[in-house]
């Protein structure tokens, strides 16, 4: 960061300006339209200059932070707003579980699920994560002024990838505290997208939360998951790990359903 922080008069002007609005995630072409009556070679300069006073943050090409004091660290007011701005996407995973409020803890881990991209970047605190989930990216909403995935695929996306969620016992919890999902949508991504060793995988899953809490998955998904069931797999894909095996699911369970359920036993 240059160490002469003082702003020229025209540099004040667009400095103050940008500081009262109500937005902090500002593009090159959005501070060209609020400054439509400036030469545009004169408002990239004074960009470029506010940019090395540490007054704007670069966070990828034509996309700054307006910091409201001049430092070369960026000030983060919200991590998820950065991720959607650094990639296009929607919120997913312990990053969905957190807007809905089915995590108590803050993810320092910001989850973006994209078409095509899969990548990390570090912004201040935070790991911005992007995951390619290619035709699986769908399911959107509107959440919280985010684009997030929906309750349904929120749980589908982390049932798939459970090591973008904090593991099953995460998931499991926030099923329970969920409450009403529409398992159809549910059933339909799995039909859709999911390989049957996935879905009777996920099928041992809730029967475990129907069986052993209060929770009461429909008989008619669980009915339609056991159909997938084929041949033996492993709850975690982990050469030589051993584990009780479930005659009903065929699944080989190397995580142990006291972990699994471990809010529910010892919460």
């Amino acid at each position: 960061m240059s160490e002469n922080v003082y702003l020229t008069k025209s540099e004040q002007e667009v400095f103050n300006l940008l500081s009262r609005s109500n937005i902090w995630i500002i593009t090159s072409e959005q501070i060209k339209d609020i400054f439509f009556h400036k030469d545009p070679k004169k408002i990239n300069k004074i960009i470029s200059s506010l940019k090395k006073k540490g007054y704007l943050y670069r966070l990828k090409r034509e996309n700054y932070l307006i910091q409201e004091i001049p430092t070369e660290k960026p000030i983060i007011k919200d991590p998820y707003l950065v991720g959607l701005a650094l990639f296009k996407g929607y919120l997913a995973f312990s990053s969905a579980l957190k807007i809905y409020d089915l995590i108590d803890y803050e993810p320092f881990m910001i989850f973006i699920a994209t078409w095509n991209i899969s990548r990390t970047e570090e912004i201040g605190n935070y790991l911005i994560k992007a995951v390619a989930l290619g035709e699986k990216a769908i399911g959107i909403t509107h959440y919280k002024n985010y684009y997030v995935s929906t309750r349904e695929k929120t749980i589908y996306d982390c049932l798939i990838k459970p090591q973008f969620a904090g593991g099953y016992a995460t998931i499991t919890q926030a099923i329970y505290r969920i409450g009403e999902l529409n398992w159809e949508v549910i059933l339909g991504y799995i039909e859709k997208f999911s390989s049957n060793s996935m879905a009777q995988k996920i099928g041992y899953i809730l029967d475990l939360l129907n069986t052993e809490t209060n929770i009461e998955i429909p008989k008619q998904i669980l009915q339609s998951l056991r159909r997938k069931v084929k041949t033996n797999t492993k709850l975690l894909a982990i050469q030589g790990s051993k584990g009780e095996y479930n005659k009903k699911w065929r699944v080989v369970d190397n995580i142990g359903k006291n972990r699994i359920l471990s809010w529910w036993y010892y919460g």
